[in-house]
């Protein structure tokens, strides 16, 4: 009895999973729609393809400039804090009297 309750649920969910891709196979974003427009001789395949291969152009440049910033923004921290060390061992240092005469 269990056996069949379970294989009722996992066809209910193979159904689900099947008619929700059915679905996006027939909806079209904004961006899906305004290519069909502009490509009257595109189907509706045809306009999902385009639209997923101007993304995919697109975003490795923003990948990379958001990557470059993060990278550009760690270096300028360590730079500054690089800095605030050398000062404060110079400060410590000054403080202190530990000058160096060996000359």
């Amino acid at each position: 009895m269990k056996h069949a309750i379970s294989d009722q649920t996992e066809t209910g969910l193979h159904d689900d999973y099947e008619f929700g891709e059915w679905l996006e196979s027939v909806g079209a974003s904004q961006d899906e729609l305004k290519t069909l427009i502009g490509h009257p001789n595109y189907s509706l395949y045809q306009a999902k393809k385009h639209v997923r291969e101007r993304r995919m152009v697109r975003q490795p440049r923003s990948a990379v400039s958001k990557l470059l910033s993060q990278v550009q923004g760690r270096c300028e921290r360590g730079w500054t804090q690089l800095v605030k060390t050398f000062a404060e061992i110079g400060h410590h240092s000054h403080l202190r009297g530990d000058h160096d005469i060996s000359g």
